[in-house]
């Protein structure tokens, strides 16, 4: 009797730490297309990924512009319209707490280059066995290289952070220096109503106003 009370305890503590497991799963990218229509994420017409665990989407060309230095890259990925979508900017540096960047150093994980690189990819850093950019995801045209962030060094003006993702390592260099850039934008494209749809919507308003006007008292 009393082995089969362990047996059954052992069992429910196995189903807790496999639901705990399962809630803080990662869930895996979604591919959008040009009108923010959900498709498959390695699929032709996908030119955005939404990522649903720290619910930003990013552009799926990450050499969509060539190297540059930091102040072009910001004034690129600020003016970016994606189809209809716009609010784009670089990756953040800062750890998802709010706290200030992490780093120097590899396993950076806080930063949204981080978590791709090292929790969403599965990538590990120099000098571990296949360090770099071994898995890319569904993204495209991924450079072995720097890429900016869109934060600034507080501690070292004229400075930025970036992310290496040759060897998945986060720092700060000059803003002279011409690293590669991809842009994210919060949310879901796949969510957001697109310019011609808020146009009928707002005219379809404007009917109904005007016959509520004209019908009789």
């Amino acid at each position: 009797m009393q082995a089969s009370r362990v047996l059954v305890r052992c069992s429910a503590l196995v189903f807790s730490l496999a639901a705990v497991g399962a809630a803080h799963a990662v869930q895996l990218l979604q591919g959008r297309d040009i009108n923010g229509t959900p498709v498959a994420p390695d699929a032709a017409t996908a030119v955005m990924e939404y990522d649903p665990n720290l619910n930003i989407t990013w552009l799926r060309d990450w050499n969509a512009k060539g190297a540059m230095n930091w102040n072009a890259a910001k004034t690129w990925a600020s003016g970016l319209t994606v189809g209809t979508f716009g609010g784009w900017s670089l990756p953040s540096a800062l750890n998802q707490d709010g706290s200030g960047p992490c780093g120097p150093a590899s396993n950076c994980t806080g930063s949204q280059m981080g978590y791709m690189y090292y929790t969403e990819l599965g990538n590990v850093a120099f000098p571990e066995a296949g360090y770099g950019m071994s898995n890319k995801g569904p993204f495209q045209n991924v450079q072995s290289n720097f890429y900016w962030s869109g934060t600034g060094s507080a501690s070292a003006p004229g400075s930025a952070w970036f992310f290496r993702t040759d060897f998945g390592f986060q720092g700060s260099f000059g803003t002279n220096f011409e690293f590669y850039a991809v842009a994210v934008r919060p949310g879901d494209v796949a969510g957001v109503p697109e310019a011609q749809t808020w146009a009928l919507m707002l005219a379809g308003l404007g009917a109904v106003a005007v016959a509520l006007r004209r019908r009789p008292g």
